[in-house]
């Protein structure tokens, strides 16, 4: 008979295995995403130096946020959500391997690179929902905020520091090297959670029958229109989405124009960002405690407003990779403090469709403000871009202050709720 210790070590070690295996899977494919985040505006730049060019990559990246989110969402309740993990970073590999070697062979045109960007941003979706949504059946809520903030800081290392100056390097040696590398790390990422034992198909309530996907969609945009807190982080991550894109689609062009950076160094500039994402990432739950929620949320849209404006108004390098480190902490708080509110306040049995209905706030406006950025910098110039975003950030937050303030402290009383519960011993 196994003693009630032994059980609880054996949890915690089953608990331990699992998170690390996560993070190995969060470390392969965000290196992958960091180095083709910087790899494919680096093969259109060799192109085309028209913004128009470098902001229709990003949108159609980001587009099947727009017409897939919310259906993979809810294909997330209903499907295994290790398996689409493996499956989706396995269909990445693929497409990217078979880019690399047009590229190889002299066919690395816009024309093939476009489609593919399609398919696996599309592919992209599934992979990062299902990563998502499977994390709490992994461990206990009182670990997510710490656990969020492990993963998300190997996200941001990986997508904007270690990948980027990768494919700066790679890129330089020869281009279809990177995208030969970021397939082998996206096998990685499809075998980490393979091992990961278990079945993580979410379970409707016991007699109860399997709606619609259609009705199961729609049950999840209710729910987070419903929710006063995440409705309205939704709307404003709809906006920061929108001005963040199309400031993030031009920064290679920025780099290499205004800045003038080789390409390896447009990598080591990319790369600044994520110094600031570590130190944001970091000191992300240390800034809720000693803020609060909406405090902390607010501040950290002001410091990506103010640093977005800086960049318009310098061509130093220096300057401009200190500038993009502040808005990688800034970012970065708001990033891990708003996932952990949704994972902790959204119910399992929905959260694969609220989630999307969320992300297709925040994601299905990136095409659209990337494209929108690629025109106003084709009219005007970069710095415009740069300009508008900054100041249009710092509107949103003047608008938004109060509320945040006041929903902020509704979820920090939840929070507490559920501390002195789940402290409670079972009766």
């Amino acid at each position: 008979m196994t003693t009630s210790g032994q059980a609880d070590g054996d949890t915690s070690a089953v608990e331990k295995r699992n998170v690390n295996r996560m993070w190995v899977a969060a470390a392969a494919a965000n290196v992958s995403d960091g180095l083709a985040t910087t790899a494919m505006p680096l093969l259109v730049v060799s192109v085309s130096r028209e913004p128009l060019a470098l902001s229709t990559l990003n949108a159609l990246w980001f587009l099947p946020w727009l017409l897939l989110g919310v259906v993979v969402g809810a294909l997330m309740d209903r499907w295994d959500r290790r398996l689409a993990m493996v499956r989706a970073a396995a269909v990445r590999a693929v497409l990217v391997g078979l880019l690399a070697v047009a590229i190889a062979f002299g066919h690395g045109s816009l024309a093939l690179l476009y489609p593919i960007v399609f398919v696996f941003g599309s592919a992209e979706i599934v992979y990062d929902i299902a990563n998502r949504v499977l994390l709490p059946s992994l461990i206990p809520p009182g670990r997510l905020e710490v656990v969020n903030s492990w993963l998300v800081s190997t996200e941001n290392v990986g997508q904007s520091f270690v990948g980027p100056l990768l494919a700066g390097v790679l890129f330089a040696v020869t281009e279809s090297l990177p995208f030969a590398v970021i397939a082998v790390l996206l096998l990685v990422a499809a075998v980490a959670p393979w091992t990961i034992r278990g079945d993580f198909r979410p379970r409707p309530a016991e007699g109860a029958a399997r709606p619609s996907i259609r009705r199961e969609i729609a049950e999840g945009m209710r729910w987070l229109f419903a929710h006063r807190l995440l409705r309205h982080i939704a709307v404003m991550v709809g906006v920061l989405g929108f001005l963040g894109a199309g400031v993030l689609a031009l920064l290679v062009l920025y780099a290499r124009e205004n800045l003038g950076l080789s390409s390896r160094m447009t990598g080591v500039f990319l790369a600044a960002g994520a110094v600031g994402g570590v130190l944001g990432s970091l000191v992300a739950p240390k800034v809720r405690q000693a803020l609060g929620t909406g405090l902390a949320l607010t501040l950290a849209v002001i410091v990506m407003g103010v640093a977005t404006m800086g960049f318009a108004g310098t061509d130093q390098p220096v300057i401009a990779m200190v500038l993009f480190g502040v808005t990688g902490i800034g970012s970065l708080v708001w990033n891990i403090i708003t996932l952990a509110l949704r994972q902790a306040l959204i119910p399992d049995e929905i959260l694969g469709r609220v989630f999307t209905s969320y992300r297709l706030l925040a994601y299905g406006s990136v095409p659209l403000g990337a494209t929108a950025a690629g025109l106003v910098a084709t009219w005007t110039s970069l710095d415009t871009v740069f300009l508008l975003a900054g100041v249009l950030q710092l509107v949103l937050i003047a608008g938004y202050f109060r509320l945040l303030m006041v929903a902020g402290r509704e979820y920090e009383a939840t929070l507490r709720t559920d501390e002195a519960e789940n402290a409670s011993p079972p009766g």
